[in-house]
């Protein structure tokens, strides 16, 4: 069984994710924090919301797709 080879695998994947977390919220912060414009409570709102929501809530609705 190659384990070394799933262990990357799963390192990469959770890598890529995290990168991707960390550019689209530092992208979202500079934006909310120096841009003014309509809706931008409600926005922020909803950025928040969905950075909350556990994957595992996600996890049946994404294999029934």
């Amino acid at each position: 069984m190659p384990f070394l080879r799933y262990f990357a695998n799963t390192f990469l994947a959770a890598g890529l994710i995290v990168a991707g977390v960390v550019v689209t919220s530092a992208l979202a912060a500079f934006a909310f924090s120096f841009f003014r414009f309509r809706g931008r409570e409600r926005l922020f709102d909803a950025f928040l919301a969905t950075m909350m929501v556990p994957g595992i809530v996600t996890m049946i609705p994404n294999y029934a797709l």
